[in-house]
């Protein structure tokens, strides 16, 4: 498994309802690049992390930590 990459069941089934493993919140959409997505946690006191993920077909094929999301990216996706 490369580094960063999510691997864990029960956190690939968080992700894939896209809910942060780490602390339970919702994640907020962020920025696309060609199949994968960025999301971010939503809880910005205590998580602030961020996920690459690919669905295909609705389904979760690719997960990938990103670490910390800065709260000046955060807030160009966050409504």
């Amino acid at each position: 498994m490369r580094p960063g990459e999510v691997g864990e069941k029960r956190a690939l089934r968080l992700l894939a309802r896209r809910i942060c493993p780490e602390c339970g919140n919702d994640l907020v959409f962020g920025p696309r690049g060609g199949a994968a997505m960025n999301f971010y946690c939503s809880e910005r006191d205590d998580c602030r992390l961020g996920y690459s993920l690919t669905f295909v077909d609705g389904l979760l094929v690719f997960a990938e930590r990103i670490g910390e999301v800065d709260d000046a990216r955060f807030a160009m996706y966050a409504k």
